[in-house]
Formats: C-alpha cells, sequence, structure tokens
C-alpha cells in the first residue's frame, strides 16, 4: 500500500481499509504473523503492516465506526455478543455492522492482540468493512448521534455541507410526549400520523450548514439541542421526541452551496412522498 489511513475519511477511507485487510487475506505469511500476534510483534518484516492496523483502529475511533451506545445498540437489535466474530456481515444493516466492528475493537482492550490476533486473522474484520463500503451512499461515513453527542462531532469536517439523520433498519421509530425545554414540542400522536403518512421512513431530517465552522459546529449545535445542552438548532427537534434517538444515524456530505442542495433534497423528498421529512417542520 502506498499511503497510510491516517486523514483519509468517507468513501477513501473504506476503500483504503479493504484494500488494506484484503491483502492480509491473501497473504499466507502475514496472516500466520496475525495469528501470532502479539508475539510476532518483536519479529521483523512486518513494521509496514503493524503500523496500518494500529492507524486502521486509530481512524475508525475517529470517524465514529466505534460508537458507544453500541451495547445499547446490541439490545435493540438483539445481537448476541458470542456470535459477533461469526456474524455475517454479507446482510447486517449499518447500525449492526458498527455495534459489530465496536464489539471487535473493544474485545481488545480485554484480550490484548486479538483485534489483529483473531478479528484480522480470521477475516471478521475485513467482511464487516466491505459490508459497511457496499452500504455507503455519502462521502461522510454515518454515525449514531449518540457518539456524535460523546465525541462533540470532533470527527466531522469543519466545511459547509448537507446532513441526513436517518431510521436504522430494524429500530423501532415511536414517539414521546416532552413538555421540557427552550421550545414546544409536538404531540406525540401528530408525529405518529406524520409517520406513516411518509413513504420513504428512513429519512427523517434534512438540514444544511453554512456557518463559520460548517458541518461540525451545526451538527454539534443540533446533537447539543437534543441533549437538552443548548438553545439553538430547535429546528429537526421533532427527531428528540424518539426514545431511541442515540441510535439514529447521521450522515453528511460536504458542498459549497449547501443552500441549494439542501433545497434539492427537501423537494426531490417532497415530490417523492407528498410531505417533507418528519422533522423538516415548518413551525
Amino acid at each position: 500500500m502506498t499511503e497510510t489511513g491516517e486523514g483519509l475519511t468517507g468513501r477513501a477511507f473504506l476503500d483504503w481499509a479493504v484494500e488494506l485487510l484484503e491483502g492480509v487475506e491473501a497473504s499466507p505469511e502475514q496472516r500466520a504473523w496475525c495469528r501470532h500476534y502479539p508475539l510476532s510483534a518483536q519479529e521483523p518484516g512486518q513494521e509496514a503492516l503493524e503500523r496500518d492496523l494500529r492507524a486502521l483502529e486509530d481512524q475508525s475511533r475517529r470517524l465514529g465506526l466505534t460508537i458507544a451506545n453500541y451495547q445499547r445498540a446490541m439490545e435493540v437489535r438483539r445481537l448476541e455478543a458470542g456470535a459477533m466474530d461469526r456474524a455475517a456481515a454479507e446482510s447486517l444493516p449499518r447500525l449492526d455492522v458498527l455495534a459489530c466492528l465496536t464489539w471487535h475493537f473493544r474485545r481488545d482492550h480485554f484480550s490484548e492482540g486479538s483485534l489483529i490476533r483473531e478479528s484480522v486473522a480470521e477475516g471478521a474484520l475485513l467482511r464487516l468493512f466491505r459490508r459497511l463500503r457496499e452500504l455507503q451512499r455519502w462521502p461522510g461515513i454515518a454515525t449514531t448521534l449518540g457518539e456524535l453527542f460523546r465525541d462533540r462531532c470532533g470527527g466531522i469536517p469543519t466545511a459547509p455541507g448537507v446532513y441526513r439523520v436517518l431510521a436504522p433498519e430494524g429500530v423501532p421509530i415511536r414517539f414521546l410526549d416532552r413538555t421540557e425545554g427552550p421550545a414546544p414540542w409536538y404531540p406525540a400522536e401528530e408525529l405518529e400520523e406524520r409517520y406513516r403518512t411518509c413513504r420513504d421512513r428512513e429519512i427523517l431530517y434534512i438540514g444544511k450548514a453554512d456557518g463559520r465552522r460548517g458541518l461540525r459546529q451545526r451538527i454539534w449545535q443540533y446533537v447539543r439541542y437534543g441533549w437538552g445542552g443548548g438553545t439553538v438548532h430547535r429546528g429537526g427537534r421533532a427527531i428528540w421526541q424518539i426514545p431511541d434517538a442515540d441510535l439514529l444515524l447521521l450522515e453528511y456530505d460536504c458542498c459549497p452551496d449547501c443552500e441549494a442542495r439542501e433545497r434539492a433534497l427537501l423537494e426531490d423528498y417532497l415530490r417523492e412522498n407528498g410531505i417533507l421529512p418528519l422533522a423538516n417542520r415548518r413551525r
């Protein structure tokens, strides 16, 4: 490989990760080195491989591919920890892929070297990254709202752009009545009815970011509002009446004319559904 994963984002990072892991899969020598890790780290000859695998882990964390609320995701999606290394990655939806990736990365904390010795050597990580790349639609890799709040949106770029909040496959979308907060909330029954009206029930909200610090600042204002930590970004607040809002996914795309892009996305959704996305309310 001619570059490391450091600094890569989105599709470029996923391409790099898959290429790296496919290289291990195709090399009996590299696979043998991985199976005997960390003892093999004392042997010369695979310094570049070890560096790249550590870069893979570090950048995955920066980009939100490991989610702190993965246990909540496992509970909601009924994922068994004992089956994580045998999961049929080819059919997993995105939230499940993120939960599985997190499980593999976290296991390494309790069994040092297991990420390389087991997850990489046995091909589990390769299958998960291939599936994540297959599911990638927008340039910015989707992560959960809960992870964005925990990380203060540290992996989001400061460029202008648009973003979408998505309902993960298999996570039930229901609504609660709320009373606290700086802006009035919506009756839960009204949101239920509005959501039933939407043909596309995956896209819950479409927003734009054109401020001084672009997407990072705007998305941070959004998730901070949802956790009761700010008064800015009352738009899209219907999202925060969903009990499992921390498991919702957010993806983004950097673009200079984000206002025009947002308008086009909303017009497309309105044309196909006869209504704007759930949280794109006019009041």
